[in-house]
């Protein structure tokens, strides 16, 4: 737990006074929705599994966001500022398809090795990240080669596995979340 701090305040430090990568404007202002040949951007990713396990404040709040989290998959999806709710959802559904195997994460905290983020998100109670992700119709079918699930199977096992406690309630909340959104089990794909 102490490395976790020191690592945080090291990153916040390095990265103090910089802004979000997410310029005003696309380079050819005709197209928001065209991207060039460097996007989806992989390496803006790198940061993304700490900053849903830390739930980091954003340095400099995109679009009204609180969460770093946003800003490195805006970055990564090369979503623009004046980019429309729409053009920005799409960008990031493409990102998200073309970069899946960047949206993975381990650490001693999640018993998923090379899990799926949204597993991930899952494991650390980041309520706000899995309503994002619902709401940008983000792919929540992967099946990680580690465990051989999806998001749903996952949640669905720790729903058992919490049976009668108070975590409970909450990923059963997560459960009605993923589904509603089109996620399903292993056996239904």
């Amino acid at each position: 737990m102490r490395f976790l701090l020191i690592f945080v305040l090291f990153t916040s430090l390095a990265f103090a006074g910089e802004g979000p990568d997410i310029p005003a404007k696309p380079p050819n202002e005709a197209d928001h929705a065209a991207v060039g040949p460097e996007c989806p951007k992989k390496q803006k990713l790198v940061m993304l599994c700490p900053e849903i396990q830390a739930h980091t404040e954003a340095r400099v709040p995109m679009r009204n966001h609180r969460y770093e989290y946003f800003n490195s998959i805006l970055a990564a999806a090369c979503v623009y500022e004046n980019d429309s709710k729409e053009v920005m959802e799409e960008k990031i559904r493409r990102m998200w398809d073309q970069l899946s195997d960047g949206l993975l994460c381990t650490d001693s905290y999640f018993e998923v090795p090379r899990g799926n983020i949204i597993k991930y998100g899952v494991s650390m109670n980041f309520d706000r990240f899995l309503r994002d992700i619902t709401r940008w119709g983000v792919d929540l079918n992967m099946v990680d080669e580690s465990d051989g699930r999806t998001a749903l199977d996952y949640v669905r096992d720790m729903i058992a596995k919490h049976k009668g406690n108070t975590h409970e309630a909450k990923l059963q909340m997560y459960y009605n979340q993923l589904r509603k959104a089109g996620a399903k089990h292993r056996s239904e794909l």
